[in-house]
């Protein structure tokens, strides 16, 4: 039976652990949300917008007749 004070190292070891794979997640997760965003924008400027013809559209004055 191993004693108290080996099983009181394994549990801060195994916490240590699990702080590092939640850390490593996080990250990961994080990163993966950036991506998808910076891939979003790219999308957003490729992508053509509606001509605005409301009256008090902007870009109203800049429609091609």
């Amino acid at each position: 039976m191993p004693s108290l004070q080996s099983e009181q190292a394994i549990e801060e070891k195994m916490g240590t652990i699990e702080e590092i794979l939640e850390q490593i997640i996080l990250d990961t997760f994080i990163s993966v949300l950036i991506k998808l965003s910076e891939r979003n924008e790219l999308f957003a400027k490729q992508y053509r917008p509606w001509k605005c013809y409301r009256t008090d559209c902007e870009k109203r004055d800049n429609i091609p007749f």
